[in-house]
């Protein structure tokens, strides 16, 4: 009997069992979770093509992909079913409204990753009972309008105006730097006996329930992806599994008047979940799906090291936030040196502690007419845009937020206005052209092998 391609999904819930310190705006906002808007959830999808090589898919509602999430996942699946560590892929939906995971020293953060390092396994064990043979695979995209923007400004005269956090150095009603890319990829697996498997893949910081009137939000939330799985598959009869992507410049609000659709984070995932089924009714494609193949990047790439008067005027900013645990008053105080929050100044003094290179570890994937990359960063949308339209196949995804937490890639528009993820990535810059060209790189590569 011939060997079929295998598909299997599974989600388990992930929600934390206790009050717990909230991610986002690089811990400065010291939130604990008071109540639970909706829960988060892990979603995973798992692939076998027909020699038997397997990847496995996490998409988790977590601020950042931590390697030692990861981990217990890989020797779960290494122990359990054979599967190689490096087939294994853990993207995060980025939630500002998610544990913050780096406070390893409160109590409940422990407690949490202890739950995490039982749940996620468990996920990808579950896909993996759940497989079954695909029967018809579908790829395509769909334009998204309105629903993410470019979150810098820049006045027709090329001045710099500010950013989306209401740093404006001029008039904040001016045009985007840069058309925010709207483009949602699709991917729809149609299986014998079970639901269909759709993957979507968009790219915007997840932050539309993390801020109250004038004060940091206290509500424990998946945000935007936890409304848009639930209509997408209420309406489309499918199990959705949303992977972020490039959406290191990119939010799902802007201060620009008349650019916002909807300010409720249910709203917001309903309709970005229209243009999904609009997609899936009208755009998708037959593919064919091949061996998997998976080839591991190591880039290297030179540390952005800050120089010693940038040093030492981001301590003086971690000491007066230090002295006021106030971050407006700190990011007053700061902006005198360029400085725009205690979270950059902190990225300032971390930087010091680089190697002069480091190396950065990406991933390319192909399976058939299907490929994607991953990067442990939030890149700037312009490098996934590069990439994918460069691409050997005619069907790419790219994932940030995957396999590690980097920080921030801009591409060369962030350091030429010297806008704040510019400030704080641990890259030089070209950082963002370089993973662009690996990305391509490997991609031939695949192909051609």
């Amino acid at each position: 009997m011939e060997k079929q391609f295998l598909a299997g999904f599974a989600r388990v819930d992930i929600t934390p069992e206790e009050s717990v310190p909230l991610a986002g705006y690089g811990n400065c906002t010291a939130r604990m979770s008071e109540t639970i808007l909706d829960g988060l959830f892990a979603s995973c999808t798992v692939l076998t093509d027909p020699a038997g090589q397997t990847i496995v898919l996490l998409g988790a509602d977590l601020i950042a992909s931590f390697l030692y999430l990861r981990e217990p996942v890989q020797d779960a699946m290494e122990a359990e079913y054979g599967i190689p560590r490096e087939n294994v892929f853990l993207n995060v939906t980025h939630s500002h409204s998610a544990p913050d995971l780096g406070s390893i020293e409160i109590p409940s953060i422990v407690r949490y990753r202890e739950q995490l390092a039982q749940k996620l396994p468990e996920c990808a064990r579950l896909a993996m009972e759940d497989r079954k043979p695909v029967t018809g695979a579908y790829a395509g995209h769909v334009d998204a309008p309105g629903l993410n923007h470019v979150r810098h400004y820049v006045l027709e005269d090329g001045t710099y105006a500010g950013d989306n956090f209401g740093n404006f150095g001029a008039s904040p009603v001016a045009g985007h730097a840069t058309q925010a890319d709207p483009t949602m990829h699709l991917l729809r697996l149609s299986r014998e006996g079970g639901r269909d498997i759709v993957i979507a893949n968009w790219r915007a910081h997840a932050t539309r329930t993390s801020w109250g009137k004038g004060a940091p939000a206290k509500n424990l939330s998946a945000d935007f992806p936890w409304a848009f799985r639930k209509v997408l598959e209420g309406q489309a009869c499918c199990h959705a599994l949303f992977l972020q992507g490039a959406a290191g410049n990119m939010n799902a609000s802007s201060r620009v008047k008349g650019e916002t659709v909807g300010a409720d984070y249910i709203e917001h995932g309903a309709k970005l979940a229209y243009y999904a089924v609009k997609g899936l009714e009208q755009n998708m494609k037959p593919i064919t799906l091949g061996n998997i193949r998976v080839q591991p990047i190591g880039l290297e790439l030179q540390c952005n090291k800050p120089d010693a008067e940038l040093l030492k005027n981001a301590q003086k900013v971690k000491d007066f936030w230090e002295k006021t645990n106030n971050i407006v008053q700190t990011t007053e105080f700061g902006m005198q040196y360029g400085i725009r929050s205690p979270y950059q100044a902190g990225a300032q003094l971390g930087r010091a502690c680089l190697p002069e290179k480091e190396v950065l570890d990406l991933n390319a994937v192909s399976i058939g007419d299907w490929a994607f990359v991953t990067a442990p960063n939030e890149l700037f949308d312009g490098i996934s845009t590069d990439a994918e339209a460069r691409s050997a196949y005619p069907f790419t995804m790219t994932l940030g937020y995957t396999n590690g937490t980097k920080g921030y890639i801009p591409t060369d528009f962030g350091f030429e206005y010297t806008c704040y993820e510019s400030d704080t990535t641990r890259y030089a810059r070209g950082a963002g052209e370089k993973i662009a060209d690996a990305f391509v790189d490997a991609l031939e590569q695949l192909k051609n092998s």
